[in-house]
């Protein structure tokens, strides 16, 4: 380190080795790398021809806190549904929010990116809140699905969404960009209270991350999105630094599935048995929104009595003023009689910061009534 000036800690990657007094031996969990995966109509070729000339066509995207490769996506498949007779007049896009907040036209340009002008005045924001949704059923969970209009009026429906771990839908994508994507709060809420077992008045242990069938959250987002008529979807898996691994076409059930693949070798690290201390980092992470996500991932390598040390500094703060509500409730219990009863996904978050946040030391610039709070010992 050069003395007298400052130092670029952003620009050095430091590993630390620290030896435990009659410890075993542990080892990084690391991701396995991927090739990635070119872009073309060839790929796309099974959802665009599903299509017919003339009908038209309801793309459905997902917001600002997704990333999918829809800016790279766009431009290829509108040239091969207009090779194929269908022009971009005939095609809207459905930015699917759910009960998120809605982008913001900077975040929109690069959520959308260069095919934004082809699409001009047919880019549509859904609000769960004051979207026109009309009711088409109820699931066999009880959950009243009510749908964005533009879903239904359409000939054709297609979701493109990206497969990442979920921590209470087992897996993102797939059936998750109709519900909650473009569902009413009503929907979302009901869908949501499933977290909790009505019969333990508590999280009911079929709902975690990386687990669909037997999965009442997924198994009912997914009879929800069987009321809507989606013609075809295309399933994308972006590694960590944003190359794409992953790209499916076809009906959205197969697509999803073979993406769920291709996500568990991406991003899944086998574990030979859980850890009495586990080291984590929430890497770039902005916020703590983001960032609890690594101390979902950390629990699972951790024993039950075990210790995580978590570094997410959270520049950005906790990032909702709804997780600060959702906290202020006071504990877990009184999270969940809540839960069942609102469409904020971060009640969940709170919920889970909660329960695995005992067992967390967190080194953060958050500040250390907030990290008590949220049931964590803080850390300089």
């Amino acid at each position: 380190m050069a003395m007298g000036g400052s130092f670029d800690w952003q620009a050095v990657r430091r590993e630390l080795t620290v030896v435990f007094e009659g410890s075993t031996a542990s080892r990084t969990l690391r991701c396995s790398p991927l090739p990635e995966v070119p872009i073309t109509t060839g790929a796309l070729a099974a959802t665009i021809q599903s299509v017919v000339p003339g009908e038209t066509v309801l793309l459905i995207g997902s917001d600002q806190t997704r990333k999918t490769g829809l800016d790279r996506l766009l431009p290829v498949l509108l040239d091969g549904f207009a090779a194929h007779g269908v022009p971009a007049t005939d095609i809207s896009l459905l930015i699917a929010c759910g009960a998120h907040r809605q982008p913001d036209a900077e975040e929109l340009a690069r959520v959308v990116g260069p095919a934004a002008e082809r699409l001009n005045g047919r880019i549509h924001l859904h609000n769960a809140f004051d979207s026109d949704c009309e009711a088409v059923g109820i699931t066999s969970r009880g959950t009243p699905v009510r749908i964005n209009r533009r879903a239904l009026d359409a000939d054709a429906v297609i979701p493109i969404g990206a497969v990442l771990f979920h921590y209470f839908a087992g897996m993102s994508g797939g059936a998750k960009s109709v519900v909650p994507g473009v569902a009413a709060a009503t929907t979302i809420a009901a869908n949501h209270s499933l977290t909790i077992s009505r019969e333990l008045a508590a999280p009911d242990p079929n709902v975690r991350i990386g687990r669909l069938e037997g999965n009442p959250v997924s198994d009912d987002l997914w009879e929800a999105t069987g009321m809507v008529a989606v013609r075809s979807a295309i399933q994308t898996v972006l590694a960590g630094d944003g190359r794409l691994v992953g790209l499916f076409a076809g009906p959205l059930h197969d697509a999803h599935r073979q993406a769920c693949d291709v996500a568990r070798r991406a991003f899944g690290c086998p574990l030979d048995g859980r850890s009495d201390l586990v080291i984590a980092a929430a890497g770039v992470a902005l916020n703590w929104i983001q960032s609890h996500k690594s101390l979902v991932n950390a629990s699972l390598a951790t024993k039950p009595d075990g210790v995580i040390i978590l570094h997410a500094p959270c520049p950005e703060g906790v990032g909702s003023e709804s997780f600060e509500y959702w906290l202020s409730v006071g504990d877990a219990a009184a999270i969940i009689r809540g839960i069942g009863e609102t469409a904020d996904i971060n009640s969940q978050t709170a919920l889970s910061t909660l329960t695995r946040g005992r067992q967390a030391i967190l080194i953060s610039d958050l500040p250390t009534g907030t990290i008590r709070r949220m049931g964590m010992t803080p850390a300089a």
